[in-house]
């Protein structure tokens, strides 16, 4: 348990409130199989996962990961059951979405094909 200080720059000046001070709870993990993976792509639909870039673990042991191929947030129960895709179409649309943060409820998406 402790703090993460995230600094936050344009043009190398710290944007309003930066650095930012997040707190990191101890989380005991469990290891990802090839089974589990299956099972994902059993409850994913017809479309397969792209090419995935990251992942992080949500608030409430979600599974959130970025999925390049598709152009979207996949987020996942804790069983790895599907939850929601995010950003597949509307005007929150990612073009090329290529990481992810997550702080408290927020998940923060970086695409960098949206200049």
């Amino acid at each position: 348990c402790g703090y993460y200080m995230i600094s936050v720059l344009v043009d190398d000046v710290h944007i309003p409130g930066s650095p930012y001070k997040t707190p990191v709870d101890y989380r005991d993990y469990n290891k990802i199989t090839e089974q589990d993976c299956d099972h994902v792509m059993t409850h994913y639909g017809e479309k397969k996962f792209g090419r995935l870039t990251d992942v992080a673990i949500g608030p409430n042991g979600e599974v959130v990961t970025v999925d390049v191929g598709n152009g979207c947030v996949v987020v996942l129960d804790d069983k790895l059951n599907l939850l929601k895709m995010i950003g597949r179409s509307g005007h929150n649309r990612l073009v090329t979405p290529d990481g992810l943060a997550i702080t408290g409820n927020n998940i923060a998406v970086s695409d960098c094909g949206s200049h």
